[in-house]
């Protein structure tokens, strides 16, 4: 018979999995479809054809997002779920339009990520987003995904610590993505000293090396999981310092080099930081570390075992990809896997199912630990 310490884990993920499938991915699925409804509204040819294109190949970046709506309260599931939605939404149309030529890419993408403080902050001005960029007409097709996010946060009464959290995290995403576009125009020797003050603003100085930081900074993960907490009991400053403490750079960080890890176009900047580790060797050792330090650091949140799903089910999309264990990136991915406990496999297997690569299984259980 099953102890029951083996049974607890499998037991919240089949009831966390029936929420997610049964509950909060038909309402993200939903306002997905909403959302490219209004993108084929979009005015401008190129501004549409962007914001088509972005939900088309990142379409599954909302539907992840959303996840962190398990971390509400039963009636507060819809507000979070509009709100990741609609954030991802955004982030993923301006990293696409910001990508396409303009007077300055750094210059444009902090202007166009003026929309993310904005959707976060009922108190920030209206900014001329595509100031530096397409001079075209989207319709007000930014502005009714930053309206989304903010109504949805006013719903929920998003309290001041996870306010302050988020404008920190906003700001941060920002930088983060000026510094990657820049690395494109020989900006290599300004990031490691902004990303060694900002590990050094975390207390964190020396123990993370300046492109896990420089990814951390980038990813909507911490965001999602202060969505989440909205969602739930009233959060005190502490506890908003521990999420913030865990996903930053930790979680984000290993999501970061788990997209560079299956990212085919090497010649995007992200793409490349895996590379930066001196072997593969080397990268599975680090990004081992952040994934142990990340679940550790998970496990000492309130509602700990949803954060650690959460955790498995990012990793779990990523080694999901057959890109993941091809040729000497299996070693990297083996290291994960290997150091996540029991629950990693099922929940590789579940991603496996949905992006229809049954074979990625068996390659796992053959690589990791």
């Amino acid at each position: 018979m099953m102890g029951d310490e083996t049974r607890r884990p499998a037991l919240a993920f089949s009831r966390t999995a029936r929420i997610y499938w049964l509950e909060i991915f038909p309402l993200a699925k939903k306002q997905i479809a909403r959302w490219r409804a209004r993108a084929a509204l979009i005015p401008d040819t190129p501004l549409r054809a962007n914001a088509l294109l972005s939900l088309c190949e990142k379409g599954q970046r909302p539907e992840g997002l959303a996840a962190f709506a398990l971390l509400a309260g039963e009636d507060r599931r819809s507000p979070v779920v509009r709100a990741t939605v609609a954030y991802q939404v955004i982030v993923d149309y301006i990293d696409t339009v910001s990508e396409q030529q303009a007077l300055s890419r750094v210059a444009n993408t902090l202007k166009l990520h003026g929309a993310l403080e904005a959707a976060i902050d009922d108190e920030a001005p209206a900014g001329a987003y595509y100031a530096l960029g397409s001079p075209g007409e989207d319709g007000g097709y930014l502005q009714a995904l930053i309206e989304e996010t903010r109504s949805s946060l006013r719903e929920l009464g998003c309290g001041r610590a996870v306010r302050l959290a988020l404008r920190r995290k906003t700001n941060l995403a920002a930088e983060a993505q000026c510094f990657n576009h820049g690395l494109l125009g020989g900006w290599e020797t300004a990031v490691p000293p902004w990303a060694e003050q900002r590990a050094a603003q975390l207390g964190l100085q020396g123990e993370v090396e300046w492109w896990e930081m420089l990814a951390a900074g980038a990813s909507p993960l911490g965001t999602g999981a202060l969505l989440g907490a909205a969602g739930g009991a009233d959060r005190s400053a502490c506890e908003v310092e521990g999420i913030e403490a865990a996903y930053t750079p930790w979680i984000e960080g290993l999501a970061g080099m788990l997209d560079a890890l299956v990212d085919v176009d090497v010649k995007c900047p992200p793409a490349r930081h895996l590379a930066r580790y001196g072997s593969k060797e080397e990268a599975a050792r680090r990004l081992r570390t952040l994934a142990e330090e990340g679940m550790r650091q998970a496990r000492q949140l309130p509602d700990a075992g949803l954060h650690e799903l959460l955790l498995l089910g990012v990793i779990g999309y990523f080694l999901a990809k057959p890109a993941a264990w091809k040729g000497d990136n299996s070693a990297v991915a083996g290291a994960v896997l290997g150091s996540l406990g029991g629950m990693a496999r099922p929940i590789l297997a579940a991603h496996c199912v949905r992006q229809r690569t049954p074979r990625i299984v068996l390659r796992a259980l053959r690589v990791s630990p």
